[in-house]
């Protein structure tokens, strides 16, 4: 899950301080027998972790990132040393198993992959593989109906704010997602790579720019500001913004009427870690149906191991913010990873944007 807190604020010192704590856990790993997990915050369900640790008398520790851009710092920084489980982005499967980061295993190892599918296109994993889906969701706006002007409907609310929402905006701070949803605001492809596409979606964050807030993800916990009313509308993860919901009954969620993108996480075990097949255990623990649908319920998105779906209540896989109508599904599109052209000219446009 993506839900950020204060004690976890971006930037250098930050990335600094989660890479030295990953290298200084891996000097203790096997003395300590513990596992180290670098993930996002609050998405793997505390009983979850604690059950693993008693089934194999263990302990797990996870060090947390804040969004794409400083986990690919840290990985770059590292390369994955100190780490032996990765949650991540499925689309960067690629150029980090290029890198050698990756561990190769199979299926056949794993006996609870038999319940998993690629969820977005309905397909059975390979035999030899790097990652591991683990959830999969999408992006849409949550704001403060209480306080809001009136409900957002398209992504234009949002990007084009009426002056009301002057400071109030938060916007997800990885740049080829806040490309990607202003693309899709403009009727362009999420992936677009066409050069005058991109040229405005860049303008349309720039002139968005004194309407935000903050580029991070929404506050969670104490002193959340969606909570406080110092944000009225936000960029957000689906399964964040439902968890937001259920703590605040003045938040709502919608998906825009452009449609979206569709993102897949993933799990990998590291080829620097020193407790590999600690690891797979892991991963194969997880994929339990039963442990899984616990996990799943946790962190509100959706899973993609079939045999947990059906363990789930109908409320939850019934929920238009979790599982989008097939209707709605037919105006997202899955994100794709981008030429490498591209994200480095987006990377650069972006961060030009924010720190202005």
């Amino acid at each position: 899950m993506r839900l950020f807190t204060p004690l976890l604020r971006g930037g250098l010192a930050l990335t600094l301080c989660l890479v030295l704590s990953g290298i200084a856990a891996s000097a203790t790993a096997v003395a300590e027998n513990t596992l180290v997990i670098l993930t996002w915050e609050d998405y793997m369900a505390p009983e979850v972790i604690e059950a693993f640790e008693a089934k194999y008398n263990v302990k797990v520790r996870q060090v947390y990132y804040e969004d794409d851009d400083e986990r690919d710092l840290i990985m770059a920084n590292t390369g994955g040393a100190g780490f032996d489980l990765l949650v991540f982005d499925e689309l960067m499967r690629e150029p980090y198993h290029a890198k050698g980061w990756l561990e190769t295993f199979r299926k056949s190892d794993l006996p609870n992959l038999r319940y998993v599918r690629y969820p977005l296109k309905k397909q059975d994993l390979p035999q030899e593989l790097q990652t591991v889906p683990y959830a999969w969701g999408s992006i849409g706006i949550i704001y403060r109906k209480d306080l809001a002007p009136r409900p957002p409907t398209s992504w234009m609310d949002l990007f084009r704010p009426v002056a009301a929402l002057k400071g109030k905006i938060l916007v997800i701070n990885t740049a080829t997602t806040a490309f990607s949803m202003a693309l899709k605001s403009l009727g362009y492809s999420v992936n677009s790579v066409d050069e005058t596409e991109l040229n405005a979606a860049a303008d349309l964050l720039r002139k968005q720019r004194p309407y935000v807030r903050a580029y991070r993800n929404p506050l969670a916990g104490e002193g959340a500001d969606l909570f406080s009313g110092e944000v009225w509308m936000a960029m957000a993860y689906n399964g964040d913004a439902l968890n937001l919901m259920q703590r605040n009954a003045n938040i709502d969620f919608v998906y825009p009427m452009e449609g979206s993108g569709l993102w897949l996480d993933s799990i990998a075990v590291l080829t620097k870690s020193d407790s590999k097949d600690l690891a797979l255990q892991f991963i194969n623990f997880i994929h339990d149906p039963e442990i899984n649908a616990r996990n799943t319920k946790s962190i509100f998105f959706a899973t993609a191991n079939i045999g947990a779906e059906q363990r789930l209540p109908k409320s939850f896989l019934n929920n238009p913010v979790i599982y989008p109508s097939a209707k709605s599904l037919a105006r997202f599109e899955q994100l794709e990873r981008l030429p490498a052209s591209t994200m480095r000219r987006v990377i650069a446009d972006f961060v030009t944007i924010t720190s202005q």
